[in-house]
């Protein structure tokens, strides 16, 4: 039996080689198990976070469906049959009370899109009946001109005097 042939010194030997190619394999190996890993946790969070996106997106085509069919049926008790919509007199106090509930409902988003169609006269005698909290979110994000045109309109509407004061 022949010995192996021998390497000048300093130089790896094939063995040595072999075992170094062997453990770059190796990490190589376990690198790429780590990221597969890294992979399939990051595709269950995706996977969990798509379901929360259309449950979400659910939620919120139901929610617009229920606001449109309140908006339907709101427009239909504003709007009697016997008188038309623009008969130029001031729609009745039970009216903006209602169309005050209506805006309160909405989103402040949406509230302040709607407002901002609304004759300005309007807009200020419904955002005179809401709360002053939801009021503010409304006009918050309304164009700023437009919201300083409507605060300007509130501030000389006459202050309410509360009744325990009248009777005095």
């Amino acid at each position: 039996m022949q010995a192996p042939p021998a390497t000048p010194a300093g130089e790896p030997s094939l063995r040595d080689e072999l075992r170094a190619a062997t453990r770059r394999q190796d990490e190589a190996r376990k690198a790429l198990q780590r990221e597969r890993a890294a992979l399939a946790s990051e595709r269950v969070r995706l996977q969990k976070l798509a379901t929360e996106i259309e449950t979400a997106r659910k939620a919120l085509r139901e929610e617009t469906a229920r606001l449109e069919a309140r908006l339907q049926a709101g427009q239909q008790e504003t709007r009697p049959a016997t008188a038309p919509a623009s008969s130029g007199e001031p729609p009745p106090e039970e009216r903006i009370e209602l169309l005050a509930r209506a805006v309160r409902g909405m989103r402040a988003e949406q509230a302040a899109l709607v407002l901002a169609r609304l004759e300005s006269a309007l807009a200020v005698r419904v955002l005179a009946r809401m709360r002053p909290a939801d009021a503010g979110g409304v006009l918050g994000r309304m164009e700023p001109a437009q919201a300083a045109q409507l605060l300007a309109a509130l501030a000389q509407l006459p202050v309410p005097v509360p009744a325990a004061e009248v009777s005095k």
